[in-house]
């Protein structure tokens, strides 16, 4: 029998009642969480923790959500780093556009339901793993195509 590992979700809130809530839902659906109360800290957990996916309130103080995402997805190790946007439902369609520019991979709403939220980080995961193993099949098929054009020229050498 394999054991799997617990999927991390890292949580970034600055506001107590919102995280509790979501952390309250993300535990009974049986993932382990990390918490920051702000964009600094969460980048500092995203580089030491590696957490399978993040989901980050657009505002935060100090550093803003979207500018969080910005660097995660410019810092060459971080860069597929899952991320959701947890949003305000008055604000969503003002914020899509801002977000999809940063590079968030989706968003939901403070008031969307368990299931919403379950499909949602499914889907965002199983699309970054899926993303992963594109890679390095086209890694493989790079050095396939490198050992074939080598063994060609040696050929008629």
């Amino acid at each position: 029998m394999s054991i799997t590992k617990k999927q991390t979700i890292l949580v970034i809130s600055h506001e107590p009642d919102r995280l509790e809530n979501l952390s309250e839902t993300l535990h009974q659906m049986g993932y382990q969480l990390l918490f920051a109360g702000d964009a600094q800290e969460g980048l500092r957990l995203i580089r030491r923790k590696s957490p399978d996916i993040v989901i980050s309130e657009m505002n935060l103080p100090v550093i803003s959500g979207l500018e969080l995402c910005r660097r995660v997805r410019a810092d060459q190790q971080l860069h597929a780093t899952p991320l959701i946007f947890l949003s305000d439902a008055r604000n969503i369609e003002m914020n899509q556009v801002e977000i999809r520019l940063v590079g968030a991979d989706d968003w939901i709403t403070e008031s969307a339901d368990e299931a919403t939220l379950a499909r949602k980080i499914k889907s965002v995961i199983d699309q970054k793993h899926m993303e992963k193993d594109l890679r390095q099949f086209s890694q493989q098929l790079r050095n396939r195509h490198f050992q074939m054009a080598h063994m060609m020229k040696s050929a008629f050498n």
